[in-house]
């Protein structure tokens, strides 16, 4: 069987945290996550940039109590921040990304650093190892969603069971 748990707080509850096999998280530098959610606020529901600021500086301690603790949780743990923190002011099209991935049971970090090099032509940086088995991964560079996929079926042979790939790729999401 394959569930997948997705939510704000999907690694909160110790009962729902221990019925599952593997953990992802998705963390985010601070000022990049309000300038997308503020964007997206006024774009998708017509918000204004103060609304958004009031709103966000209202959940904070919410926020610090019940989501970012959710981390712990987590076997695999995506952080976005921006390459250039200044350039946080032009406009999203223009920001580049960085990726660190930390695996808190690394065992085929190779295999996916030799795809992520190989395939997709990022930069790859392994910058820690730890004594049990954890790893931390800094990824640079500007992929297509063709190499994902490509890298995705190398790497899980058998994928296409849970995903539906007809539709590939768009704008970054599967």
């Amino acid at each position: 069987n394959f569930i997948c748990v997705s939510g704000l707080h999907a690694l909160f509850t110790k009962d729902l945290v221990n019925e599952m096999d593997r953990r992802f998280y998705l963390n985010m530098d601070e000022a990049l996550r309000i300038k997308l959610k503020v964007n997206r606020d006024f774009e998708k529901r017509g918000r204004s940039e103060e609304f958004t600021l009031s709103e966000i500086a209202r959940r904070r301690d919410d926020a610090k109590s019940y989501v970012y603790p959710q981390v712990s949780n987590a076997d695999v743990i995506f952080t976005l921040s921006p390459s250039t923190p200044n350039l946080l002011d032009e406009d999203l099209e223009k920001i580049k990304l960085n990726l660190q991935v930390q695996l808190n049971r690394g065992v085929f970090y190779d295999d996916l650093r030799r795809s992520l090099i190989a395939i997709c032509g990022l930069i790859v940086n392994i910058n820690h190892i730890d004594n049990a088995g954890g790893v931390t991964i800094d990824i640079q560079g500007e992929v297509e969603g063709e190499d994902i996929l490509l890298a995705s079926r190398m790497l899980f042979p058998r994928l296409d069971e849970l995903i539906d790939f007809e539709t590939g790729f768009r704008d970054g999401m599967l």
